[in-house]
């Protein structure tokens, strides 16, 4: 008996990300000028960094996340407060490279997970984010998860645009 093919992770990951894509940048999300998406080989995963335009408050982010090793996917909304995000991001040298990460050193942050959420009569389930494959490989109830993660975006835009403190 054939044990079938391997999990096309990649195809996963891109599928995740173009279906979350557009609501990234409907709500004024940038791709990352320098990390580009796709396979990080230094955290083994896949990822997708974006960047919302310089705040007087700070700096937002969303990343997507794929763990080929546990098959699952994480979005994370990070808010880092700091008077002075615009200069920071406005360096030519931050935006250049890895020392890009440099602006965000000793800067507090608030992290905003997505809980995507699915009613199913009076009881509130939470949507997995562990993807199973078919037999050919194939990622499974991709358009459910997305369906979703979209169905919560707007809860979740909302709590990493919230003022407060960290």
């Amino acid at each position: 008996m054939s044990t079938g093919a391997k999990p096309n992770h990649g195809a996963a990951f891109n599928a995740l990300h173009a279906g979350l894509a557009p609501s990234f940048l409907a709500a004024g999300l940038r791709p990352h000028p320098v990390w580009l998406p796709g396979w990080d080989p230094h955290n083994a995963h896949y990822a997708a960094e974006y960047l919302a335009p310089p705040a007087p408050d700070g700096i937002r982010r969303v990343t997507l996340i794929y763990a080929p090793a546990l098959s699952a996917w994480h979005l994370l909304g990070l808010f880092h407060p700091c008077s002075d995000a615009a200069n920071r991001l406005a360096k030519g040298d931050t935006l250049a490279g890895p020392k890009w990460a440099d602006c965000l050193q000793g800067l507090p942050f608030r992290q905003t997970n997505l809980m995507p959420w699915k009613r199913r009569l009076f009881w509130r389930v939470r949507v997995k984010r562990q993807l199973h494959f078919d037999r050919a490989g194939k990622a499974m109830a991709l358009d459910e998860t997305l369906t979703a993660a979209l169905n919560s975006w707007p809860e979740f835009l909302n709590l990493l645009n919230r003022a407060g403190t960290v």
